[in-house]
């Protein structure tokens, strides 16, 4: 949902140690995968599983994007960027809270707080 990157900065050069990507994996596939639904059949309750709301240069919110975990197993991705909805993602915790799921567009959905 967003770009990802990671880096290590240093002032001294160092010899770069890949990790045993093998055993790094190994605990990530014993754990069972959801399958992720691209838009409810309809307004459906979901829990927020996680969120971030991302930020233009001047530090405003633009939108806030949940990853939600719907009833009966399934996840969906979902996005909003109404003032009101930023304002409640930014102050307090919403992990674990119930959204409401509004499919808007093949293959995209919006969340109701």
């Amino acid at each position: 949902m967003t770009k990802q990157v990671w880096a290590v900065y240093g002032t001294e050069p160092g010899r770069l140690v890949p990790p045993d990507y093998p055993a790094v994996q190994a605990p990530i596939d014993r754990v069972p995968g959801r399958f992720v639904v691209s838009t409810p059949a309809r307004e459906a309750t979901a829990r927020v599983g996680c969120y971030s709301v991302t930020h233009d240069r001047s530090e405003a919110p633009v939108t806030a994007l949940v990853v939600a975990d719907l009833e009966g197993g399934a996840r969906a991705y979902a996005r909003r960027n109404h003032p009101d909805a930023l304002a409640a993602f930014g102050d307090g915790e919403w992990v674990g809270r119930r959204v409401c799921l509004r499919p808007v567009l093949a293959g995209s959905n919006e969340v109701v707080i």
